[in-house]
C-alpha cells in the first residue's frame, strides 16, 4: 500500500496521579480541528474509557469543535494491579531524527509480534519479542531513509498499528527491546502510570484517532482529524487542461482560476495525489504533425512543472513515486491520448516513452491505420493490424500503461491477447447503465479486470446518464458500484476528463469537489480500506507493475 505524507497526530500527555486516585473531580476538555483545513469539527463523537475500572462514557464536540467531560473521583479511585488489556501508547518523539520509543501494555505475559513497514507497505523490520506483563517499552533507532513508517503489532489476540515520521536518515539498529521506563528516559520520554485514559474521536467520513492520557496536564487537548479522502492517495487517470493550456493560453497551474476544471489551487484543495495530465492533439487541426505538436506540449509541460516545483513533480518511474508523493507534492504523469500521435512510427513511440510520456490511449474518436477506434463502425469486426501488435508488445517491454478508452471492441480483445500487463480504461462508463459507444461492455470490464487492470469512471453527463437527463455526484457514484460490484472493488478508479469535457455532474463540478464523491460513496457503504483502492490504490498499483518494469506475467 502507498501511503501519503500527512501523518495522524496522536499525543500522549502525562496527568500524575497521586496513589492512583483522583482526590477531585476533573476535567477533560478539548478541540477537535480538521488536519487539511485547520478548521473546526463539529459533532466528533469522544468516547472515553478508563483502562483499569472498564468506565466508558461519551461526549461529542460542539459547532466551534470544542468537548468537555468531567471525570469523577469515584469513577477511577481504588483501581490498582495489572493491565487489563493489551494497549499501546504512540511513538515519542514522533516526528523523530535519530530514534524514538512507544510502550505497550501486556496484562499477561507472552510474544509481541512487531512489524514496520515503509510507506510502499513494504515490510522493513520484523520481530517477535518475549515480554513480560505490565508496560513494556520497544525503542526503534532508525537504520533507513527518512519518510513515514506503519509500526504493526500483535499480541493479545489483536493487532494495533501506529504511524511514525522519521525526518532524516538513520544507521542505528532498527528495533530494540529495553527495560519498562521508569524515571525519565533519553529523548523526553516521560514517566507513566498504569491509570490510562483513552479517548477516542470518531465522526463519519473521518478517520478515527485515540489519544492515551496518563494524566491530565490541566491545558485543552487539541486534536487533529483527517478525513477518508485526504488519508487515502487520490489518483484521477484523465485530465485534458495541458491542451487548454495550449491552445487558449495564457493559463498557468499554479494560478487559481475561476474558470476551467485545473489549477494546482485547486488539485490541493481536492485532495489530488496523483494526476494524469492526458497530451490531445486534435488530429483534423493538426493532421500532419501530431507528434511535433506533442513535443510541443511536453515542453509547455516541464516549463510548468519547473516554475511550481515546491507543489508539483513529474513522475515517470516507481522511485520517483515515492519520493514525490512522500514529500507531499502532487505527482503528475504525461499520458498521450490518440495512437495517431506517433505516426505508424515506433521511433516516434519510443521518443515519446523518452520524453517522460508513460501512458497511450491507443485511439482517440478517430481510428489509426492500426487501431481501430470504439466510434467506428468497423469497431466489432477489425481492431489491431500486424503493426498495431508491434506497439502493444513495444509499451510492454519499455513499461508503458496501455489505455483503451475510446478503443473499439476488437481492438480491446486484441490488445489483451497480445499484452502481457495490467491495462486500463482511464475515462470509460457502464455501458450496461448507459448505452454509448464510449463506454464497456461487462465482458470488457471482466477482461480489463482480469489482466490486473482498472477502469478509471469518468465524469462526463453525455457518458453517465441519456441525453437530457440530470447528472450529479451519485450518478458518478452508480458507475462506481456497477463495475465495483461486477468485477471487484480492486479494479476501479476515477477518471474525471476535466477539462475535456463541456459539462460536469452536480458536486463534481471542478477538481476541488472530489471529496465530495468520496463522502457519497462512504454514504453508500464503503469501507475506508475499499475507498483507500478506489480512489488511488488501484491505479497506483498498475503504475508500480507497468512503469516499475516489474517482469512479464501475463502469458501470450
Amino acid at each position: 500500500m502507498l501511503m501519503k505524507h500527512t501523518c495522524r497526530g496522536t499525543m500522549i500527555l502525562v496527568w500524575l496521579l497521586a496513589g492512583r486516585t483522583l482526590v477531585t473531580a476533573q476535567a477533560l476538555e478539548g478541540v477537535v480541528l480538521d488536519r487539511t483545513t485547520g478548521e473546526p469539527v463539529d459533532s466528533v463523537q469522544v468516547t472515553i474509557r478508563y483502562q483499569p475500572s472498564g468506565l466508558r462514557d461519551s461526549t461529542q464536540t460542539d459547532a466551534e469543535g470544542r468537548w468537555r467531560y468531567t471525570l469523577t473521583p469515584s469513577q477511577v479511585e481504588g483501581q490498582t494491579g495489572p493491565p487489563g488489556d493489551f494497549s499501546v501508547s504512540p511513538f515519542y518523539p514522533n516526528p523523530f531524527s535519530g530514534s524514538t520509543r512507544l510502550t505497550l501494555s501486556l496484562p499477561d505475559p507472552g510474544p509481541v509480534r512487531v512489524s514496520i513497514y515503509d510507506m510502499l507497505g513494504r515490510l522493513v523490520e520484523e520481530r517477535v519479542l518475549t515480554l513480560p506483563s505490565g508496560r513494556n517499552a520497544i525503542a526503534w533507532e532508525a537504520h533507513g531513509s527518512a519518510g513515514v513508517y506503519v509500526l504493526r503489532l500483535q499480541a493479545e489476540g489483536r493487532v494495533i498499528t501506529q504511524k511514525v515520521v522519521q525526518l532524516h536518515p538513520g544507521h542505528g539498529r532498527g528495533l530494540v527491546a529495553c527495560s519498562a521506563p521508569r524515571g525519565n528516559v533519553p529523548g523526553g520520554f516521560a514517566k507513566l502510570s498504569n491509570n490510562q485514559i483513552v479517548l477516542t474521536f470518531s465522526k463519519f467520513a473521518y478517520v478515527p484517532d485515540t489519544l492515551v492520557l496518563d494524566a491530565p496536564t490541566g491545558a485543552p487537548l487539541i486534536t487533529h482529524l483527517e478525513t477518508v479522502h485526504a488519508h487515502a492517495v487520490v489518483a484521477d487517470l484523465h485530465n485534458d487542461i495541458l491542451s487548454k493550456m495550449a491552445e487558449e493560453g495564457p493559463y498557468h497551474l499554479g494560478d487559481l482560476h475561476s474558470y476551467n476544471h485545473t489549477d494546482i489551487p485547486r488539485l490541493l484543495q481536492g485532495g489530488v495525489d496523483l494526476q494524469v495530465f492526458a497530451v490531445w492533439i486534435d488530429p483534423e487541426r493538426y493532421p500532419g504533425n501530431p507528434f511535433a505538436r506533442a513535443m510541443e506540449y511536453i515542453v509547455l509541460w516541464r516549463q510548468e512543472v519547473a516554475s511550481n516545483a515546491i507543489h508539483i513533480g513529474q513522475v515517470t518511474t516507481w522511485t520517483e513515486l515515492e519520493e514525490i508523493l512522500g514529500s507531499g507534492r502532487i505527482a503528475g504523469m504525461l499520458a498521450v491520448e490518440g495512437g495517431h500521435v506517433i505516426e505508424n512510427s515506433l521511433a516516434k513511440l519510443r521518443a515519446l516513452y523518452e520524453s517522460g510520456v508513460r501512458c497511450l490511449t491507443i485511439t482517440w474518436n478517430n481510428s489509426t491505420d492500426w487501431a481501430v477506434s470504439a466510434s467506428d463502425p468497423r469497431s466489432s469486426y477489425v481492431g489491431l493490424s500486424p503493426f498495431g501488435k508491434q506497439v502493444i508488445s513495444l509499451m510492454d517491454s519499455l513499461g508503458m500503461i496501455i489505455d483503451v478508452s475510446h478503443a473499439g471492441e476488437l481492438t480491446v480483445r486484441d490488445i489483451l491477447a497480445v499484452s502481457r500487463r495490467p491495462i486500463i480504461a482511464s475515462h470509460s462508463g457502464a455501458r450496461a447503465l448507459r448505452d454509448h459507444v464510449r463506454n464497456l461492455r461487462d465482458e470488457q470490464i471482466l477482461a480489463i479486470a482480469a489482466s490486473g487492470g482498472v477502469i478509471g469512471v469518468i465524469f462526463y453527463p453525455t457518458f453517465l446518464v441519456r441525453t437530457g437527463q440530470p447528472a450529479d455526484v451519485n450518478t458518478v457514484a452508480n458507475h462506481i458500484d456497477y463495475i465495483a460490484r461486477l468485477a471487484g472493488v480492486d479494479h476501479v478508479a476515477l477518471g474525471s476528463d476535466f477539462d475535456g469535457i463541456g459539462r460536469t455532474p452536480q458536486g463534481l463540478e471542478d477538481c476541488s469537489r472530489l471529496p465530495n464523491l468520496t463522502w457519497t460513496l462512504l454514504r453508500r457503504g464503503y469501507t475506508m480500506a475499499d475507498l483507500q483502492k478506489i480512489l488511488g490504490g488501484n491505479f497506483v498499483r498498475v503504475f508500480r507493475t507497468v512503469c516499475g518494469n516489474a517482469p512479464l506475467s501475463r502469458p501470450n
